[in-house]
């Protein structure tokens, strides 16, 4: 019977026996990438393709050259937001992780924020974002080490 079949009046639906209630738990690789590329959020990838917008509007996305750099670019910001995506549901499920890791992600969350509104008050990025420059960064109150940050 079909979920759009009618039952008469007169009479019961069958019972389902107890092997369909409950499904086994599905193993192997497939049971791990699938919920891994949920977690990854891929209609979240969309917006990157605007790494297309200005090369398509200068006219040199026929360069082959171009094209491979701005799929390189492309692929890393989709990386990059998947791998932030995982990191917050790892710490959203691992029991006790989520408490001790709430004060970093809150922090996070104020600093965009912050960065947020510096961008809508004056237009640009942060000193502290606009200046950066790799292998010069300082880390917070002069630490020389972030062993402090592992709790």
């Amino acid at each position: 019977m079909t979920a759009f079949e009618r039952v008469p009046a007169d009479e019961t639906p069958p019972e389902p026996s107890p092997a369909t209630l409950v499904d086994p738990p599905p193993t192997g690789l497939g049971s791990t990438l699938g919920p891994i590329a949920r977690g990854m959020r891929p209609r979240q990838w969309i917006k990157n393709l605007l790494v297309f917008m200005a090369p398509a509007a200068a006219g040199v996305l026929g360069d082959w050259h171009t094209t491979l750099r701005v799929i390189g670019a492309f692929l890393v910001f989709c990386v990059v937001a998947s791998g932030t995506y995982l990191v917050n549901d790892v710490i959203d499920r691992v029991p006790g992780l989520a408490t001790r890791a709430a004060y970093a992600k809150q922090a996070l969350r104020d600093k965009l924020i912050d960065h947020k509104e510096y961008i809508r008050r004056t237009g640009d990025d942060m000193p502290e974002i606009k200046d950066w420059v790799w292998g010069k960064g300082t880390l917070a109150r002069g630490a020389t080490s972030t062993s402090a940050d592992n709790v």
